[in-house]
């Protein structure tokens, strides 16, 4: 008779892998930044305790495809990902929306046109481990790390993201956003309580307002000073439009300021 084996000690991660109209196709060149996305997200190196566990107990992978623009869901068929059709219109809504079937303990995300190293998930988890040995630090609510620059061939532009740093506290995170999307994991409960993405914010920077939600109830942020992502560069993203970008971090703002104040 065989060993019993144990439970897990490990918590399950969900990933977050928003997909835009026109990207699940196979005549545009997104299509091949997808498939690298979510190739990373399966490749992902098993965390010590769950080495002999199959991935589907520690991750799972949830892909938010957006209605429209000739996206084809059979493209994903065969895929141990699952599925959820959105028409949120915005990224924010479509992750919301994802994360409604989300089972792990932590959210992980990772845009279409971004990518992870093997070790990313392994390094975060041992890494909060490590940070809450301590049991009077308080429990880790975001773990982020750095992340490298790579243009749309995947080339890589620089040693990594020059503003990424630990964060001194909510004014710090206020003066400038710190934490790169595609590297962070955050505890699926503290998400909740801080209402997700806030689906009023359409144009941008979404995920900054987030973690000023965060910061605001005084959750704890740990920053791993590793580069365990690689961040896409090229004309199609929001971001290369900087009024847009400017645009939509002063939006992040005011809507983190109303969420303080219940409104």
């Amino acid at each position: 008779m065989s060993p019993e084996i144990p439970e897990i000690d490990h918590p399950l991660v969900s990933v977050i892998i928003p997909v835009g109209p026109g990207v699940c196709r196979q005549d545009v060149p997104a299509f091949w930044w997808l498939q690298q996305a979510i190739a990373t997200a399966l490749g992902q190196t098993a965390p010590a305790e769950a080495a002999s566990r199959p991935r589907e107990n520690w991750l799972q992978i949830l892909v938010a495809l957006e209605i429209g623009g000739g996206n084809n869901a059979e493209l994903l068929a065969g895929l141990p990902v699952e599925v959820v059709a959105v028409s949120a219109g915005a990224l924010g809504p479509a992750r919301n929306a994802a994360i409604c079937f989300a089972r792990g303990d932590w959210l992980a995300f990772l845009d279409a046109d971004d990518r992870w190293d093997p070790h990313k998930t392994a390094s975060q988890l041992a890494a909060v481990a490590e940070a809450e040995r301590d049991p009077g630090a308080g429990p880790v609510s975001i773990v982020y790390s750095n992340a490298r620059t790579v243009n749309a061939a995947g080339q890589q532009l620089g040693p990594g993201l020059d503003w990424v740093r630990p964060i001194q506290g909510l004014a710090d995170l206020i003066a400038a956003n710190r934490i790169p999307l595609p590297t962070v994991m955050i505890r699926r409960e503290v998400f909740h309580r801080a209402e997700g993405f806030d689906p009023r914010n359409r144009i941008g920077a979404e995920d900054y307002g987030l973690w000023l939600c965060v910061a605001a109830a005084g959750g704890r942020f740990l920053y791993v000073p590793e580069s365990l992502a690689s961040y896409r560069v090229h004309a199609n993203q929001l971001t290369a439009d900087g009024s847009r970008t400017i645009k939509g971090v002063a939006i992040a703002l005011r809507l983190a300021w109303l969420r303080s104040l219940g409104l």
